[in-house]
């Protein structure tokens, strides 16, 4: 599930708000559609529900007087772990939630204040990260003008969804099978090897409170890193995941390393640009360095990048056999790291008078809708976010209560933060990266905090 928080800065209707907010779901089926087992076939199958005035779609709900940030952060917490606040079985994926700050009697009850907050909260068989965007854009459409153009010839999900289900997936299947055969208990063990307060394997996978260390990186340090992934033509996000791997050899003096990635499996087609839709998998990705021959950081960006691509090559497989195995991969008992990359949301102009800002925690800048401050299912993993308008990398370090306390969590972000400075800091030239051993930036890294 996905839940995006909006601040008002003027008045909004709400009545204009549900009529523009029911037409991008007529819009896109696959925010009206519902989810069903054949229990002949045990299989899943789906089926897009029609809008009536019985069903608009989408459920909808009103709170009063939530004045303090502490009562906003209880009902974001609800958003993600009350059950049953969606109808799956009629295809209402969405929730509209309304959170007036007070109680006084408002002259029109219609108009949302100044300080109100909307909560959009999509389940994620519906939506990814990057349709989140196209949501936001439909919506300021619909409420602005009163109308969404639908264009019939438009490539939508269900549409893609044909496509890929003719296509022979038998070279995927084989992939994942091979890979995941391929990664065996060398790369789980070294996830167990991360020092912690109480052992990983003692608390096996479970939901639990979590420690969030939330940390932003200067200027200098972001700019760094930026310049080094256009020039080694790679993603921001793999580079960053490629600092996930480099300090988790530091913690582990482990060169097989797995981790548990969100991956994004969009496709590129410019006519599938407008697609809404769950166009997002779950991986693990492994990466095995040779210690002995003195791998360089580029040499990790490298693998980190090749690994990422090869894997976004396979992602579509019949017969779901890769959240099969990764299901028996996370079985209890399994340990594993996780990184997520995410595009920081920007304001949405619904019209001339109203524009959406995106909530922030006041204390720490970063989305309230970052659900990992509450909770975390799994020990140890990092949340990365990167506003590319004003480039900025935001990180949030989670760490389960099962496992860690505040201090350890603390000198880990302080310790990677040291590791990042050390690769990209100002003493740094872009060729160290090609020719000095990682070892290099991770023992100094570690000399540092001493």
């Amino acid at each position: 599930m996905a839940s995006y928080h909006i601040l008002f800065n003027f008045s909004v209707s709400i009545k204009r708000l549900r009529q523009a907010l029911q037409r991008v779901i007529h819009k896109h089926a696959i925010l009206h559609t519902s989810f069903h087992l054949n229990t002949h076939t045990n299989k899943w199958f789906q089926r897009i529900e029609p809008l009536t005035k019985d069903n608009e779609g989408f459920t909808f709900v009103v709170s009063e007087g939530v004045e303090n940030y502490d009562e906003i952060n209880r009902l974001i917490m609800g958003e993600f772990s009350i059950q049953g606040l969606f109808d799956t079985k009629r295809g209402q994926l969405v929730r509209l939630h309304i959170v007036r700050r007070t109680k006084t009697p408002l002259i029109n009850e219609d108009l949302l204040q100044v300080n109100d907050i909307v909560i959009f909260s999509i389940r994620h068989e519906a939506i990814d990260g990057t349709s989140t965007g196209i949501f936001l854009s439909d919506l300021a459409q619909s409420y602005d003008t009163g109308e969404l153009v639908i264009d019939s010839n438009a490539i939508s999900y269900l549409d893609y969804t044909t496509y890929q289900s003719g296509i022979d997936r038998s070279a995927s299947i084989a992939y994942w099978e091979t890979y995941f055969d391929g990664i065996g208990p060398a790369a789980i063990r070294a996830m167990s090897r991360i020092p912690s307060d109480r052992s990983w394997s003692l608390n096996p996978y479970k939901i639990t409170m979590s420690i969030p260390i939330i940390f932003h990186l200067d200027n200098y340090i972001t700019s760094a890193m930026v310049k080094c992934a256009r020039e080694n033509n790679v993603t921001i996000a793999n580079l960053c995941l490629a600092c996930h791997y480099a300090f988790l050899i530091q913690l582990t003096d482990e060169w097989d390393l797995a981790v548990f990635c969100t991956a994004v499996k969009r496709p590129l087609e410019p006519e599938a640009a407008n697609i809404l839709g769950p166009c997002a998998d779950y991986i693990i990705c492994r990466v095995i360095l040779d210690d002995k021959t003195n791998p360089t950081f580029c040499t990790l960006l490298e693998k980190t990048h090749n690994t990422m691509m090869e894997s976004f090559d396979h992602l579509f497989a019949e017969e779901d056999i890769l959240s099969k195995d990764l299901t028996e991969m996370l079985r209890v008992g399994r340990q594993h790291s996780n990184f997520q990359f995410d595009e920081m949301l920007q304001d949405v102009a619904l019209d001339n008078n109203a524009r959406l800002q995106l909530l922030l925690n006041p204390s720490d800048g970063m989305p309230a809708a970052i659900w990992w401050r509450f909770a975390a299912n799994i020990h140890f993993g990092a949340y990365v976010i990167y506003d590319s308008k004003v480039e900025k990398l935001s990180y949030a370090f989670v760490f389960s209560t099962a496992t860690y306390e505040q201090s350890t969590a603390i000198r880990y972000a302080t310790q990677f933060q040291a590791m990042l400075e050390r690769i990209f800091g100002e003493k740094t030239q872009p060729i160290d990266h090609q020719i000095k051993p990682l070892s290099f930036w991770l023992k100094q890294a570690t000399t540092t905090l001493n």
